[in-house]
């Protein structure tokens, strides 16, 4: 089970780089994607438990994440979900129930969110993060 497992997220890997490195957006750079329980159908991709992604700019766990292949959409669902973000010598760490990469430069975070950074917290419903800017907007 685990072998399969483990070429699965090598093809999930091959896919979302072919699918999502053509938006020029850095996280999908060297995703890796790990749970306790892997699905697949045509029209998406579900990982469920203990669900950790990794990149070279963040790190991101939840209970649930669910690639949509069409949409090349990423949506992750926790209780809460947390994200940790690097970016050069400063770490953002933030949690939200649901945190979606529906855009190739935004990503959003829903449902009781807070990011800390350097002794400053934002807290709100809904904050979308511009990766390629760097900049918050809270909605």
């Amino acid at each position: 089970m685990y072998k399969k497992i483990k070429f699965f997220n090598v093809l999930l890997m091959i896919f979302l780089s072919a699918n999502l490195i053509a938006n020029e957006n850095y996280f999908y750079d060297n995703i890796i994607i790990n749970s306790d329980v892997v699905e697949a159908s045509k029209t998406k991709i579900l990982f469920k438990g203990n669900v950790l992604i990794t990149s070279n700019e963040m790190n991101i766990e939840g209970n649930q994440a669910t690639f949509l292949t069409e949409e090349s959409a990423l949506i992750i669902l926790g209780s809460p979900t947390n994200i940790k973000i690097f970016e050069n010598d400063k770490v953002f760490n933030g949690s939200a129930n649901r945190i979606e990469f529906t855009d190739s430069e935004k990503l959003n975070l829903i449902g009781n969110v807070s990011i800390e950074s350097e002794n400053r917290t934002i807290n709100g419903d809904q904050i979308t993060i511009n990766l390629n800017e760097k900049l918050l907007s809270k909605e």
